[in-house]
């Protein structure tokens, strides 16, 4: 049941949506990646879409007021990505130096 105050523009939108079928694969973007990860006994959903942007700017202008990108858990999340990339060229360079034969070169 759709609330009363709603606009018949807006009810339209909605049963337009509503009524579209299922998204064809060829609609979907590049990069689609999500999966559930338990994690300390919860369930965890992470996300990762990227592609051309297909929302107007009214909703874009939306999203951004009640979604903003500067968070606690967005500043945590990007944080131990930035740890992890970091160890990992660390560990590629240790590696490569280790067979190179440079570790131990003096």
């Amino acid at each position: 049941m759709l609330p009363e105050n709603l606009s018949e523009a807006k009810r339209a939108e909605i049963a337009l949506i509503l009524a579209r079928p299922e998204i064809e694969r060829a609609e979907c973007y590049p990069v689609d990646f999500r999966i559930t990860v338990p994690v300390f006994g919860r369930r965890l959903f992470l996300a990762v879409i990227a592609g051309p942007e297909k929302r107007n700017p009214d909703r874009l202008m939306i999203e951004r007021e009640r979604l903003p990108i500067i968070t606690p858990g967005n500043l945590v999340v990007l944080f131990v990505v930035a740890v992890l990339v970091i160890v990992a060229i660390a560990a590629a360079g240790l590696f490569f130096a280790f067979f190179n034969g440079s570790l131990f070169a003096g």
